[in-house]
This record gives C-alpha cells, sequence and structure tokens, in this order.
C-alpha cells in the first residue's frame, strides 16, 4: 500500500511539472521575420573534443529557445557556425565569418578562444564570449565570466562572510594557500591574499611538480590551520587532498578555487563529502531559474533534451546563460543597426542587474571587466555538490556544512562510501 501511494505521489508530482513546463512553453510565440545572422566558432565533435562540444550544445539550444519565444526583438537568430578544434582551423574560421557577419560568439577551447581575441583588435567584429574567461579582454572582446582576480576577491568574501563566523569567536580564522605557479592561478592568489582582513599564515607555491605536499600537510596539521584554499590542476589537489588525509591534517574548510573535475570524484579523491568549490559555474536551483527567464528557461531544458537525450549540465548551462544575457539584454536595442560600432556601444553601456542568468549573474562593465560577474560556491554533502551562492539559487538544504576530520571519515557511516 505505501509503495502504491508513493507511486501516486509521484505520479502526481511529475504531471504537475509538466503542466506547469507545458503552460510555460505555450505561451511563447515563435519569432518571424527577417533573420538576425550571428557567427559561431565552437569545436567539432571529435574523440580529442568530446567534453569541448558541451558549450556549444548549451548555445545551440538557447538560440532555440531564444526563438520559440519571440526572437531578438521578434526576429529569429541565425548561427553561422564554423567548426574550429585548434588555432588553425580557428583562424580559417574567422576568415570565412570576417565581412559577413558583425558578431561571432565563441569557444569551448582556450585555443578557440585565444584566436577570437586575437582576431577581434582590430575591431572588423564584436567577439563575445561564452564559455572561457578572457586574460586579456580589449574593446572588441566581452565576457560575462568572472576573471580570475575575482575569483580570488569573492573567494575572500566567502571565506569572510560565511566560513570566519562559523569558527567561533574562540578560534580566529588561521588560512593556509596551496598554488601552483602560474599567472591565472597566482591572480586569484593575489586577488584573494589582498582581499583578506588577515594575512594567510602559511603559503605553498610549486612549480609544476607539487614534491613537498606531504611536509606542508603537516604545518599545516602542526600550525592549526582551519581555513585551506587550494588553487591548482585538478590532479595536485587530488594528490594534496591523499596527503592532508595521511598526516591527519584536519581544517574546517577544504576550498578548492577553479574548475575542479567533478567526474568520477569518488575514484579520484576518495570520499570528497565537505569540499568546498568556488568556480565559474555550478549548480542553481530550477525554481530561480524559471523565475529569471520563465518560458525561456523550459523551452532551452526541453529542446536540449530532445536534441541529445539528456538534461543540459552546468558546462553547458554557463555557455547558455551567458548567450541569454546577450540576446535578451543587449541585442534587441541593436537590430535597428545591427553593426560592429553599435553593437559595440550596446555592449558596453550595458547594465544587466545580478540575477539575470541562469548563474545568477548580470552584465556591467568597469574597465574590461564584467562587475556583475558571480561566482559558484558548491559544497560536496550527501555524496553530491550542491550550491551555497548566489544564495538566491542555493540548492543545498542544509547550508553550510563543517568538514569532517579524517578520523570522523573513517569512524561515521554516513562518510563510509562515496557515490557519484
Amino acid at each position: 500500500m505505501l509503495q502504491k501511494r508513493l507511486f501516486l505521489l509521484v505520479l502526481i508530482c511529475l504531471t504537475v511539472s509538466f503542466v506547469h513546463a507545458q503552460e510555460n512553453t505555450d505561451a511563447c510565440t515563435a519569432a518571424s521575420g527577417e533573420t538576425l545572422r550571428i557567427g559561431a566558432v565552437f569545436p567539432a565533435q571529435t574523440v580529442l573534443t568530446a567534453s569541448a562540444i558541451t558549450p556549444f550544445r548549451g548555445v545551440q539550444a538557447m538560440v532555440a529557445a531564444v526563438n520559440a519565444c519571440g526572437g531578438v526583438g521578434g526576429r529569429p537568430v541565425e548561427l553561422v557556425n564554423v567548426s574550429a578544434n585548434n588555432r588553425d582551423s580557428a583562424r580559417s574560421a574567422v576568415a570565412q565569418l570576417s565581412g559577413d557577419v558583425p558578431l561571432i560568439i565563441g569557444s569551448g577551447s582556450p585555443a578557440v578562444s585565444e584566436v577570437l581575441l586575437e582576431s577581434s583588435r582590430d575591431g572588423s567584429f564584436v567577439y563575445w564570449e561564452v564559455s572561457e574567461p578572457l586574460d586579456t579582454p580589449h574593446q572588441w572582446s566581452f565576457s560575462p565570466l568572472p576573471n580570475d582576480s575575482q575569483l580570488g576577491s569573492q573567494t575572500a568574501d566567502f571565506v569572510q562572510s560565511t566560513v570566519a563566523p562559523l569558527l567561533g569567536e574562540k578560534q580566529p580564522l588561521r588560512l593556509a594557500i596551496v598554488h601552483e605557479k602560474r599567472p591565472a592561478a597566482q591572480q586569484i592568489v593575489d586577488a584573494l591574499s589582498s582581499s583578506l582582513a588577515t594575512a594567510p599564515m602559511l603559503t605553498y607555491a610549486y612549480e609544476n611538480v607539487m614534491s613537498n605536499s606531504y611536509k606542508f600537510a603537516k604545518q599545516i596539521r602542526e600550525s592549526k590551520v582551519n581555513v585551506l584554499v587550494v588553487v591548482a590542476l585538478n590532479r595536485d589537489s587530488i594528490q594534496f587532498w591523499s596527503n592532508m588525509r595521511q598526516a591527519d591534517a584536519n581544517v574546517k574548510a577544504y576550498i578548492q578555487v577553479g574548475e575542479p573535475d567533478r567526474r568520477n570524484s569518488c575514484e579520484r579523491i576518495g570520499n570528497s563529502d565537505g569540499l568546498i568549490t568556488i568556480g565559474r559555474t555550478g549548480a542553481i536551483s530550477d525554481t530561480f531559474r524559471e523565475d529569471v527567464l520563465g518560458a525561456v528557461y523550459d523551452q532551452y531544458r526541453s529542446i536540449y533534451l530532445k536534441q541529445y537525450a539528456l538534461l543540459p549540465d552546468v558546462t553547458a548551462d554557463l555557455s547558455a546563460s551567458n548567450i541569454y544575457l546577450l540576446l535578451h539584454h543587449i541585442l534587441p536595442d541593436t537590430i535597428s543597426d545591427f553593426t560592429v560600432n553599435n553593437l559595440q556601444a550596446k555592449i558596453q553601456a550595458a547594465q544587466i542587474a545580478i540575477g539575470s542568468g541562469l548563474m545568477g549573474e548580470g552584465f556591467t562593465l568597469k574597465g574590461d571587466s564584467n562587475q556583475a560577474a558571480v561566482a559558484v560556491v558548491q559544497q560536496r554533502q550527501a555524496n553530491k555538490f550542491c550550491s551555497l551562492v548566489p544564495t538566491d539559487g542555493a540548492t543545498c538544504s542544509g547550508g553550510f556544512q563543517p568538514f569532517p576530520t579524517w578520523r570522523e571519515r573513517v569512524s561515521q557511516a554516513q562518510y563510509a562510501s562515496c557515490v557519484d
């Protein structure tokens, strides 16, 4: 009897969800009229680029959703896509598109992004990046993503506003930083350190190989460090995680900044419940997204599911969010004068409030960086990653959870297994 009731309850919930999605979908009116042509340069599907095509899938699904819900100022958008998997093919793609379209979006790949950034410097087209941070943006190139310095400063904000108060008055913040000596990591660390009210008490910087990480883990244990920030490549972070465990170096918060590889995380870093990640994308609640995008969001998910037989992941959502900001908030003001100069002016003058995109971000330029960019803070709880920030779209039901000690991981049942 209980199983029958549960089945009926699930069936009712699915029916209500379908009806809600159908209502939102029916509220849309498809775009018609003259097509607005936009260039697109993304990797094509190959064995080596299997994950790199996901951003383009997100873009395609979102463009289709916007077209289904009125398009841009009533006009449908057409993506003129020329695939590129490396620098040479990216140059060729730009050559094919130059003079044909005033706007090119990309990229799904750092190499492709680099070429688009370089090629747009002469003002022959406006470049809008949807998946990669731009190290050196200029007056013709734009990205809604937080740059590395913003990741660092937002990490400092999270540590001071959320983590430090939970330590309690009797336990002041004692922070350590582990990072690789590479430009992106250094920018994050510099911004993090300069934004903290209290300077880090320990810092371990390494080149290429994290050779002394066990020794540093011991220092963390002996110095009673309670908050650890790791800015390193994923394989290095996994190694350091292992050394922390072996040294029995317990901290209250273990924070990895950047874009950690969440695939097979049980296999790669053991039971990682409690791990905090701060990056440019992450899980955001569907309720928030439906409130922000309405019928467009339901269309986006439905189209993605129909085309690829699965729901979009966070990488697809990131690129979909960034193209949505462009299509919905900026381009409608350009359709009467769809030229390079007008596009540039409208993007530079845009005032898109935080909370307007799928990730909770907006778009407002100050200098070369988006001041309304938002980093997503996630924590692994009950064997899955959920989000803590932005708070409006948070998916963690219990808020920030203390990082369990290694001994607790061994002795308590809830930490005895790890399931992705």
